[in-house]
């Protein structure tokens, strides 16, 4: 069996990596696009092997043989698109953050329960075996008390003037956006969450952040610095965690593909792991739609939900509000 996936928003993401990974998946296939424009619907479904191309949205809906959905459009949208989904009936797969809001994304996670529907955040770096290797190794207690973990991630790639993701309105933002990763692997891999918040960002500067450094205090006392950027050209895209037994340091980790260095220091010696991407650009979304077609097909937990998504874009609402009144920022739940 298999879970037909449908796709909103076709834009550049959905095009290199989501369309390609779905057409791979072993357990689902392309039942339906959308877009409002019915001629670049009709030539993404051609180039995807897509079943049917709609720029009606109620008759995309309507479609049964469309299971799931990944939402790949600009933020601000991402909280309607999905109620709508849900309502109609389709498992979500909404890319990170879920929304702008934390109200919105209650909202979601609210019709989600309503509809009886999974609602999933699309967290692709939990899904990097690389990342899985460094939770196990703090969460099995091998390398200690977790002391201070630092999480990087940046992409200098996009162009200002052609990409939603430099204009506030859209959600846009280096802390939105790529620190939505940054944010999650924090609590993925340490499973705590984050109590203290204090930041610095050039949104004043550019109208909409490039740059956002933080530091927080995570439950137990562990401290954490995290890095979102679109200015820095050569970024580490990685973990280090410094523990009371070991030492690790990730490079490369945080990408498309499954790729990247583990290396760990232990006071017995040093090991590393090293991983390489199968299928360039998107392998690591195909663990991630593979892994989501199983649990709709067979049950089970997902491995990034939208309560995480939620917790997520509470972080990044503290980080912003810290950098803003350049003052340290409690998070209350």
């Amino acid at each position: 069996m298999s879970v037909g996936w449908g796709i909103i928003g076709i834009g550049r993401h959905s095009d290199a990596r989501m369309a390609p990974a779905i057409f791979t998946a072993a357990n689902a296939r392309l039942a339906g696009v959308y877009s409002r424009d019915q001629g670049r619907a009709d030539a993404f479904a051609a180039k995807h092997g897509a079943a049917r191309a709609y720029s009606d949205l109620a008759a995309f809906l309507a479609d049964p043989s469309i299971d799931a959905v990944y939402i790949g459009s600009p933020n601000d949208v991402h909280c309607e698109q999905t109620i709508a989904c849900l309502r109609a009936g389709k498992h979500v797969l909404c890319d990170k953050p879920l929304a702008p809001t934390i109200q919105e994304c209650r909202r979601m996670i609210e019709a989600a329960q309503e509809a009886g529907r999974l609602l999933a955040t699309g967290y692709n770096n939990r899904y990097q075996p690389a990342h899985l290797v460094v939770r196990d190794l703090i969460q099995s207690g091998e390398i200690g008390e977790v002391v201070f973990i630092r999480s990087d991630c940046g992409n200098a790639g996009l162009l200002r003037h052609a990409d939603w993701r430099y204009r506030a309105e859209h959600g846009g933002g280096a802390l939105l956006n790529i620190g939505s990763h940054a944010a999650d692997l924090l609590r993925f891999v340490t499973g705590k969450e984050v109590e203290l918040v204090a930041a610095l960002d050039d949104a004043a500067e550019s109208g909409v952040d490039e740059l956002s450094i933080s530091s927080l205090r995570l439950d137990g006392g562990i401290f954490a610095q995290m890095i979102s950027s679109r200015r820095l050209p050569y970024p580490d895209n990685g973990l280090v965690v410094h523990a009371t037994k070991g030492y690790l340091r990730t490079k490369g980790t945080v990408s498309y593909d499954i790729a990247g260095r583990v290396d760990v220091t232990l006071p017995n010696g040093t090991r590393s792991y090293e991983f390489k991407p199968h299928r360039p650009g998107y392998d690591v979304y195909v663990a991630e739609i593979e892994h989501m077609s199983t649990v709709i097909l067979e049950g089970g937990p997902l491995l990034a939900t939208g309560h995480d998504g939620l917790e997520g874009v509470r972080l990044l609402e503290a980080i912003a509000q810290a950098g803003a009144l350049r003052k340290v920022v409690r998070i209350e739940r």
